[in-house]
């Protein structure tokens, strides 16, 4: 989905970080990780973005890899979701892999696709859930608290 560039390669290793007290309206496009804490109402392309469990973002999210422990009402397409107990997600959900973590609230329409090829949808349905297995709740928290102590 995204292809590496010198651009991405020269840029720090250090997630962009958008604050408990920001609200941005507006798109974002990084090369850098995003991190978000705050609020977005826009569409976010990244590497891979983290929306934390108090962040809110009313938009898109594009990225290879995304963890959602906060609210979403938009689509996400990404390789990678990892929607952890304390999210709160509404929309269409595109993704070759996914882990839904216990307690989380998810509504909308999931579409599994080809990791090499995230735009095309090799099945669809409409889900809601609520609850995943033990292992996935283990590995969207753990993935989520590393991402928080990263930022």
């Amino acid at each position: 989905m995204f292809r590496s560039s010198d651009k991405a390669q020269k840029l720090s290793s250090e997630p962009a970080c958008i604050g408990a007290d920001i609200r941005i309206v507006g798109e974002i496009d990084s090369a850098q990780e995003i991190h978000l804490s705050g609020e977005v109402v826009g569409n976010l392309s990244s590497p891979k973005v983290v929306v934390l469990a108090e962040g809110r973002l009313e938009g898109n999210i594009t990225s290879e890899d995304a963890i959602i422990a906060g609210h979403v009402t938009g689509d996400i397409t990404t390789d990678h979701l990892s929607i952890t107990s304390s999210a709160h997600v509404r929309g269409t959900l595109s993704f070759a892999e996914i882990e839904i973590a216990q307690g989380a609230d998810v509504a909308g329409e999931f579409i599994k696709t080809d990791a090499s090829s995230a735009d095309e949808a090799a099945e669809t349905g409409s889900i809601l859930s609520d609850s995943s297995s033990p292992e996935a709740e283990a590995g969207a928290a753990d993935r989520a608290e590393q991402a928080q102590a990263e930022s």
